[in-house]
């Protein structure tokens, strides 16, 4: 089974949220909501990302700008945003299987209040900052 398969395998039967692979071999798996565990991932398995294949439950804008400059093999995900597609579009190769106008909230009452904050940001850097500042006062509010 190649990388890709293995990553649809796993994010479809499984019950990962993010897994990367590589060489045929599972390199990490995340489980949660949101884009916290691909912050986590970008965050603290950086250098594992180089040559992978990463797949993602859902990838949004911001999800785009995080994997943007990790030397991704490639990214999938069963459902991506057309804005992530702009992000992407050049930069890594990606694979999915529905394309929406953009990410919705969970409650699925407008849009995701990640994307919103990220909806002018093109700098990856810049994102990660604003994401990682997110993702904290959420996990304080908690």
């Amino acid at each position: 089974m190649d990388d890709l398969e293995l990553v649809k395998k796993e994010l479809h039967e499984g019950t990962s949220s993010l897994i990367l692979v590589r060489d045929g071999r599972i390199l990490s798996r995340k489980n949660g909501s949101g884009i916290a565990p691909l912050l986590q991932l970008v965050t603290e398995e950086r250098e594992l990302l180089k040559g992978a294949v990463l797949g993602d439950k859902v990838i949004g804008r911001a999800a785009a700008l995080l994997t943007v400059d990790k030397e991704l093999s490639l990214l999938y995900t069963p459902l991506i945003s057309e804005e992530a597609i702009n992000i992407l579009k050049g930069r890594v190769l990606y694979s999915y299987l529905k394309e929406v106008p953009f990410i919705l909230r969970r409650d699925g009452k407008g849009q995701c209040p990640v994307e919103s904050r990220v909806k002018d940001l093109v700098n990856p850097d810049i994102a990660e900052k604003v994401i990682r500042e997110f993702v904290e006062s959420i996990s304080k509010s908690v």
